[in-house]
């Protein structure tokens, strides 16, 4: 590294809530060292006629780059200044504001002086982990908990009760046979499928379907136009049609398992296995959200005993990135339009800001608890990551990591590894100690 004789000088200033103003000097001896040290490197890495690599005379260099010289030179400099300055600065910049770099210019003679503003992380200073107390709640298990469950699982795993002489509508469904059909080319074949007249069969129009199947009772054979498209088990078929022939066998009506039902499908008949199971899956769910619920209590007590402002521009950021994602839900979730999504979703501006402040916060504490730890992201627990995600999409870790490279994204996956790490280390140092038990004094002999 080339160490230069002459320093940039550094005057900072604060501008606003962890912002500062920097202004540079950079005396013409300082420009003059750059401009060698640029040069320099410049022709170490020429290879000219006449010429060793290396050994290409400055002069000879400087001719040879010609105009592109000043520009060349500008970059060179304007780099290795700024570099310095923000480390010299000793700031936790996070960005940087009105900097022109194009349309800075460095004088051919005496010194360069310019100014910027700089955005930096806040000056976040924690408490000792004996001064947080957090209260505890109870993590057992409620009859109303278990009875939820029970009645969740209930739904998803419904019964199907034969009504004679009934036929198919909105509460019905058939229990079918289903055969698809290419002229009089017979194809592939499903049995005891339940059709209902609001799930089409894939290929078939949802209205002529539901129409066709609605009245069918049980017996009856009905007949659907289908289009054999993309994922059809026949791809010769693909892109051609047919039709599907639904012969039904019974319709019936579909009702939430009773207790004993869903015990006889889960657990071999026994209730109390099954209900001790629930509890004891309630119970797991009632700590991990004790846990989650004492991690915020304690960044939140953190903020009130120790406050710090945040920086504006990063506020404001994060403000519009709620914004959208809210947008982006009223979209998907309830059918908006984009022009209403966007509409409705600033009217919770307020309240999104908020919640990016209270977030932002919480970002900024567990990040100086990290530090102040020495906590790290080690290359097995990275691993361990890119596996458990590549297992979720069908691809393999390595597969995994490539795509997270190219895609710049491994950072930000190592800074949600870090803050796990890190929210856990909260939840062990706050969680509550058993007290001694009580020792009866010694009898004193007299």
């Amino acid at each position: 590294m080339h160490t230069h004789q002459h320093p940039v000088q550094i005057d900072k200033t604060p501008a606003g809530p962890c912002r500062w103003k920097l202004q540079i000097a950079v005396p013409a001896e300082r420009l003059e060292e750059e401009r060698t040290c640029f040069l320099q490197s410049a022709a170490k890495s020429m290879d000219l006629p006449g010429f060793r690599k290396g050994k290409v005379p400055l002069e000879v260099a400087r001719k040879h780059l010609g105009n592109s010289l000043d520009l060349e030179a500008k970059h060179h400099i304007l780099d290795h200044i700024l570099g310095e300055t923000l480390r010299e600065t000793e700031l936790d910049i996070l960005t940087v504001h009105g900097l022109d770099r194009d349309g800075l210019e460095i004088p051919e003679e005496g010194p360069l002086q310019f100014d910027f503003e700089v955005e930096t992380g806040p000056a976040v200073e924690l408490v000792p982990w004996a001064d947080l107390d957090i209260d505890t709640q109870n993590t057992d298990p409620r009859d109303e908990q278990i009875e939820q469950a029970m009645t969740g699982l209930a739904a998803g795993h419904p019964h199907f009760d034969e009504i004679q002489d009934q036929a198919v509508d909105e509460t019905h469904v058939a229990e079918a046979d289903v055969e698809f059909f290419r002229g009089e080319e017979s194809g592939p074949s499903a049995e005891g499928l339940r059709l209902s007249p609001e799930s089409a069969l894939y290929g078939s129009d949802p209205d002529a379907f539901s129409k066709a199947l609605t009245g069918a009772k049980a017996g009856g054979t009905v007949r659907v136009a289908v289009d054999f498209q993309d994922g059809f088990e026949i791809k010769e078929w693909v892109g051609t049609q047919g039709e599907a022939v639904i012969r039904i066998r019974k319709v019936v009506q579909p009702r939430p398992a009773t207790e004993e039902e869903l015990a006889a499908s889960l657990t071999d008949g026994d209730l109390d296995d099954l209900k001790s199971k629930i509890r004891a899956r309630i119970a797991m769910d009632n700590e991990a959200g004790e846990r989650d619920r004492r991690v915020f209590s304690a960044l939140e007590e953190i903020v009130r005993l120790k406050p710090f402002e945040l920086p504006d521009g990063l506020v404001k950021e994060e403000i519009e990135g709620l914004v959208r994602a809210q947008a982006g839900h009223l979209q998907q979730q309830e059918g908006l339009s984009e022009e209403d999504a966007k509409k409705k979703a600033e009217e919770s501006r307020s309240q999104a800001g908020e919640e990016a402040k209270r977030r932002l916060r919480h970002h900024f504490i567990l990040h100086a608890i990290a530090k102040e730890e020495g906590l790290r992201v080690a290359p097995s627990e990275l691993d361990s990551a890119f596996k458990a995600i590549g297992n979720r999409h069908g691809l393999s870790a390595a597969d995994t990591r490539k795509a997270y490279k190219e895609r710049d994204k491994t950072p930000e996956l190592e800074g949600e590894i870090l803050e796990a790490k890190t929210r856990s280390l909260v939840a062990m140092k706050i969680s509550p100690r058993e007290e001694a038990p009580e020792v009866a004094p010694a009898a004193s002999g007299e």
